[in-house]
């Protein structure tokens, strides 16, 4: 029971709306104070005003007229306090926050003392709940968008994993090459990869209720040429460890079609992709030599033989099973850099 209410108390202590509420609270409480304190005002002057002609000059007509102002004043904040109460309106908040800005600087301008002082609380007031009103649907704003993204996200790779199954051999560099575009997203690690296991266990998969619901994912958080972009991952996955089978180019034509792609365009985007992991790849290889684009073949022939010889297996016995993993890993690498610029 101890341990519930401790973590009752860390999950409300941990609200990041909790600071924000008090102050839309305060806002309230102040407002209808105001109310109150505007009406009760009001109805003092104008009754102590004993209702007589309309003479500004006349002390008994400035509290008429000034009655009459607190009165129409505390209605409006009445009215404004029930909207932000009720409806959460932002707009209200607003509005009171204008409204008790105007009256503080009338207030400065009639250099009245008291009434300085209480409308600069007022006003203090008002604006920390129409701050915080603001900030709270930032976030809520903020935490639809990021579960949309998630959606959409889960779509997506829902896609990308069924054409990686399609010719039944799903290798790791196109499980790798898949997750590169959830890069942009809001996902931790862990998240991906639950994502692309529970694409990979789905037992069945419809390719138009699949494209329906990355169409209106896509939608929902404004992706630019949704269908474009689609293809265009396809490509690259399914180019990732070699040409296109028998398998995956059917899966390929269905997703076109339920995308409404053009089929002619498919070709292109394939020859895009190869193009593109090409270039990729040699840029990689580059790098894991240590040479340039510049550099010519017995360049990079010299640099692979010096590399090669840094990590020659005859080495393997003089060091830990750890590093012999390691050595065999970087010249598995080396081999594949190589292999990318012969």
């Amino acid at each position: 029971m101890k341990n519930q209410a401790l973590n009752k108390g860390r999950k409300i202590n941990s609200d990041p709306d909790t600071h924000e509420k008090s102050g839309v609270a305060m806002a309230l409480i102040s407002l209808w104070f105001f109310v109150v304190f505007n009406i009760g005002s009001g109805l003092i002057l104008v009754i102590k005003s004993d209702v007589i002609p309309l003479n500004f000059h006349d002390s008994a007509t400035t509290f008429l007229v000034l009655g009459i102002i607190n009165l129409v004043m505390g209605t409006i904040y009445g009215f404004l306090a029930l909207m932000i109460g009720i409806k959460k309106s932002i707009t209200s908040a607003k509005w009171a926050f204008y409204l008790s800005g105007a009256e503080l600087c009338l207030s400065v301008v009639g250099i009245n003392p008291i009434a300085i002082l209480v409308n600069a609380l007022k006003f203090w007031l008002v604006k920390k709940g129409y701050d915080s009103m603001t900030l709270m649907k930032a976030r809520r704003v903020g935490k639809e968008q990021e579960k949309q993204a998630k959606e959409y996200y889960e779509a997506f790779i829902s896609i990308l994993v069924h054409v990686i199954k399609a010719d039944g051999n799903v290798s790791p560099d196109e499980i790798y090459r898949a997750k590169r575009y959830c890069n942009a997203a809001c996902l931790t690690e862990n998240e991906k990869d639950a994502l692309f296991q529970k694409a990979m266990d789905a037992p069945v998969f419809d390719v138009a209720e699949a494209v329906r619901r990355y169409l209106e994912t896509a939608e929902a958080i404004s992706v630019g040429w949704p269908q474009d972009r689609l293809m265009a991952a396809i490509a690259e996955v399914v180019i990732e460890d070699g040409d296109v089978g028998q398998p995956e180019e059917k899966i390929i034509y269905e997703i076109a079609q339920a995308l409404d792609y053009p089929s002619g365009n498919v070709p292109h985007k394939l020859k895009v992709a190869r193009e593109k992991i090409k270039a990729e790849n040699k840029k990689e290889a580059l790098y894991v030599l240590g040479a340039s684009e510049y550099s010519t073949h017995e360049e990079i022939d010299a640099l692979y033989i010096n590399l090669k010889e840094q990590y020659d297996p005859s080495r393997l016995s003089v060091v830990s099973p750890e590093m012999q993993a390691e050595m065999r890993e970087e010249l598995n690498d080396l081999k594949w850099a190589y292999n990318q610029l012969a």
